[in-house]
């Protein structure tokens, strides 16, 4: 009786994003392994500090201004913070999460060298597990920031030791740790407050999935709010920029304001 034949998990990747991506998948993954250069300087900092045009975006999107309560609830390493920080206007509370003690310590770090002292009072580091947040602070804010940990395609494909320990659960496993945690900022953000989920994973699973759960739940409770993205694709709920497009990302983002109905 022959032995049924295990697929190589680079096999298995390039297998399952060209059944997502179809012809254009080569291209894509070519555009991935190439390091982003379209960098973005953050404006008004006391040190030179560059982020990913697409991260820049996504930061932006999420509409926090002046007097504002905003999380960011994955926050490390602080780029969207710092942009975070500076739309506040010096008025407002940026509280910037992460569970990783030497990413928290990096990011503080950071933020003591970037940002004078009137804005860096207006930051808290806190220590969270960013999936029970909202169990601990109902309703407190009126913009979050989630950024979740996700597959990461572009990493794994320039680690031969991540790609080789690449599989399908993966992904779905960080799929549902993904709508716990956007289920967890739905319970801290104010009525008629908005969220911005991002990732930076090409995976729909990660992406439109994770938004189309949270949305069947909540029903008429949860809306997208439409962008206007320069360089970035419309999807059915969503938007992604690719490099193989827009010499940006990969990077996906959805805005959600929650209004309680009942």
């Amino acid at each position: 009786m022959s032995k049924k034949k295990t697929i190589p998990p680079s096999v298995a990747f390039d297998m399952y994003y060209a059944s997502i991506y179809g012809p254009r998948w080569e291209g894509l993954k070519d555009s991935l392994l190439k390091n982003s250069e379209n960098k973005v300087k953050i404006e008004g900092l006391k040190i030179d500090y560059y982020v990913d045009r697409a991260s820049y975006i996504a930061a932006l999107s999420l509409g926090a201004a002046r007097g504002m309560n905003v999380l960011d609830m994955c926050a490390a390493p602080g780029g969207k913070s710092l942009i975070i920080a500076k739309s506040l206007q010096k008025s407002g509370m940026l509280t910037s999460n992460d569970i990783s003690k030497d990413r928290r310590l990096k990011m503080l770090s950071t933020f003591n060298e970037a940002l004078d002292e009137e804005e860096r009072k207006l930051i808290r580091v806190t220590p969270f597990d960013a999936s029970k947040y909202g169990i601990y602070h109902k309703k407190e804010y009126d913009r979050i920031l989630l950024d979740a940990p996700c597959s990461s395609e572009a990493h794994v494909l320039k680690s031969k030791s991540h790609l080789d320990s690449w599989s399908l659960s993966r992904t779905k496993r960080l799929s549902m740790n993904q709508f716990a945690l956007l289920s967890s900022a739905l319970l801290s953000i104010k009525d008629g407050g908005r969220i911005l989920y991002s990732t930076c994973s090409i995976s729909p699973l990660e992406n439109q999935c994770v938004i189309e759960k949270a949305i069947k739940r909540h029903g008429k409770n949860l809306r997208e709010i439409e962008l206007e993205l320069d360089g970035f694709e419309r999807l059915q709920l969503g938007y992604i920029a690719l490099p193989d497009r827009s010499d940006m990302g990969p990077m996906y983002i959805c805005l959600l304001e929650y209004n309680n109905e009942n």
